[in-house]
């Protein structure tokens, strides 16, 4: 074997191991903790246009797909005050696992009861409130009436995913009796 050829192949196998070496960064990256994160980013969260219009319009769906700040409360509706909210718990910062969560269910499309529309008077029992900047969105949950609705935005059926919803807040809301007994 020439000293030529012996240069060759001791570049190519530099060459090998540099390229393994790169491959095997980007394979373990996101296990290490750097690169990709657990959670999907709002670029990754794809809405549909009904998803978008139910949540207020594209600002405020990126509100609630980002990740800024998310807060549950308890509420109630007052009828003799006009059914105006009045909060009923200390506001609670979701965790970015229930956050995750819950902006998982509200993106899918087959969450929603589109094509039914129920003669409820939604009393909703859960406040969800987005905020990302200056832009922001309001949740309202009734697990009475299994519908939602945004603020801005409108109201929708949920009955595809009560259970998974009716999970989440309990675990959002682990001392509320009215929440763990749903």
């Amino acid at each position: 074997m020439t000293q030529a050829n012996s240069l060759m192949e001791i570049r190519m196998l530099i060459k090998t191991i540099v390229n393994c070496s790169a491959l095997l960064t980007l394979l373990l990256l996101p296990a290490c903790g750097g690169g990709a994160t657990t959670r999907q980013s709002s670029e990754e969260i794809k809405l549909t246009d009904r998803v978008t219009t139910l949540m207020g319009g594209s600002p405020h769906a990126k509100a609630v797909t980002q990740t800024g700040k998310a807060t549950a409360f308890r509420i109630k509706q007052d009828p003799k005050q006009d059914y105006e909210e009045v909060i009923i718990s200390e506001g609670a910062a979701l965790t970015p696992e229930q956050r995750a969560a819950l902006v998982e269910l509200l993106a899918r499309d087959d969450a929603y009861e589109w094509e039914i529309a129920k003669g409820c008077e939604p009393m909703p029992g859960v406040l969800i409130t987005f905020e990302d900047g200056a832009t922001y969105a309001r949740l309202r949950i009734c697990f009475e009436c299994k519908m939602l609705g945004f603020t801005p935005g409108s109201w929708e059926d949920f009955d595809p995913v009560y259970n998974d919803l009716v999970k989440w807040a309990k675990d959002v809301f682990p001392d509320d009796a009215v929440i763990q007994g749903l």
